[in-house]
């Protein structure tokens, strides 16, 4: 039969492993409310205001177009820019990516956006849409930023 001694110093092991293990349960879920919290389904980047986009462009010229930026997280980025022919046919779908210059939380009045037209853009009707791949450290977010049509003469 175990002695008063050896009951209690039972008894205080066993407190003190409940006791680590109710701190580690509350650090726990503490943690995954913070990462929950911070890793919400919101947009990253927010564009609007969008202003100067051009009805005709000259082959092989420049699309410039401005619009306001509103980065509601800090995440690393590309920059999606899709041209899609909206001419009967085949399809034309053709993707320039590049890092986003614009990464800190903050709002950015009148982004001014210079494209070339890439060379297999060719005369008829377009639509671009640009969107931002967004690398966040708990989790990947698309966003899109802006789209119209344009046509190339």
């Amino acid at each position: 039969m175990p002695t008063k001694a050896t009951i209690a110093l039972l008894r205080r092991i066993y407190f003190a492993i409940a006791h680590l293990m109710t701190i580690g349960a509350i650090a726990l879920s503490f943690g995954f409310t913070v990462v929950w919290l911070t890793s919400g389904s919101d947009a990253v980047v927010t564009g609007s205001n969008l202003q100067g986009e051009p009805d005709v462009v000259p082959e092989g010229g420049h699309l410039v177009y401005t619009y306001d930026l509103q980065i509601h997280e800090t995440c690393k980025g590309i920059i999606v820019t899709v041209f899609t022919s909206q001419d009967p046919g085949a399809p034309a779908v053709i993707t320039l990516r590049r890092p986003a210059v614009y990464e800190q939380v903050g709002f950015y009045r009148g982004v001014k956006v210079d494209n070339d037209l890439p060379p297999r853009v060719t005369k008829g009707r377009w639509k671009i849409a640009t969107s931002r791949e967004s690398h966040c450290p708990t989790r990947e977010w698309t966003d899109l930023l802006s789209t119209f049509d344009f046509e190339v003469r």
